[in-house]
């Protein structure tokens, strides 16, 4: 089963109906209703989107809309180790290195994001919502 890492940022296009990027991830979220992909982000993610949330709208909505979330997107847990590592390894951006760590740690096939230049790194491959539609699923 394709297993896709959810950047931060392809979750609040999804959940902010941000225009022209939602269209796609949209798409994704689908198939993975679908039981086509298994979709997973880090709990980092879940937490810098409810505070974005929550800035721009309001509790109750961030609730809401986090909720709706978890249905659908598979929570991964951010340790020690992944910490360690992402301090060690030299990323210019703290946070993107926890998000890599975490994909890597947890067997993801692909990173989704639209900041394909903050994942440079080989060990697993990070693409756009759109170019992931193009080429369909990575495989483990």
């Amino acid at each position: 089963m394709n297993k896709v890492f959810l950047d931060t940022d392809v979750i609040l296009d999804l959940l902010w109906n941000r225009e022209p990027f939602s269209e796609k991830i949209e798409i994704i979220f689908e198939e993975a209703k679908q039981n086509n992909l298994i979709l997973s982000a880090s709990a980092v993610s879940f937490t810098t989107v409810f505070y974005f949330l929550k800035k721009y709208s309001n509790t109750e909505n961030a609730k809401k809309l986090v909720k709706s979330l978890l249905e659908i997107v598979n929570v991964l847990s951010v340790n020690e180790n992944i910490i360690k590592r992402a301090i060690n390894f030299g990323f210019p951006d703290f946070e993107d290195a926890v998000q890599y760590f975490t994909a890597i740690e947890n067997e993801q096939s692909i990173i989704l994001t639209r900041n394909v230049s903050d994942f440079k790194l080989k060990d697993i491959p990070a693409i756009t919502p759109e170019d992931y539609l193009k080429i369909g699923p990575i495989r483990n």
